[in-house]
């Protein structure tokens, strides 16, 4: 148990928070469309965790979940977008970023219209 699995927990708890997630944001608020389509984007050189598109497929919401007990760099949101431009099923639409995070975030940066840094701490349900 100390030496092989819970090492690996957190990593495997993300995984397993992902789709439960996808479900609750739309539901908070922080999607700003209504979500027609969501799911995982998953190939051999991209992984997003999620991704919800409108109806009409012109807009995007394309989230990373970070499951750790740490705070989580902003700079990671770099790192979203460069993946996300990777896939081209998704480029021509309307792109929203998502950072959600268990754990809030380090050191503050400067955040375009289009990024949202998400700390599942203070999320509430809209009614």
């Amino acid at each position: 148990m100390e030496a092989e699995i819970r090492p690996r927990l957190p990593a495997w708890l993300g995984v397993a928070v992902e789709p439960v997630l996808a479900e609750l944001l739309p539901l908070t608020g922080v999607v700003p469309f209504e979500v027609a389509h969501r799911g995982r984007q998953w190939d051999r050189s991209t992984e997003l965790d999620a991704v919800m598109l409108d109806r009409d497929r012109h807009r995007a919401w394309i989230a990373e979940v970070k499951w750790t007990r740490r705070p989580v760099p902003r700079s990671a949101m770099d790192d979203l977008r460069s993946r996300a431009r990777r896939v081209k099923e998704l480029s021509g639409l309307e792109h929203t970023y998502a950072l959600v995070s268990r754990a809030g975030f380090t050191a503050r940066r400067p955040r375009r219209d289009d990024e949202r840094f998400i700390d599942v701490r203070k999320l509430e349900l809209s009614p």
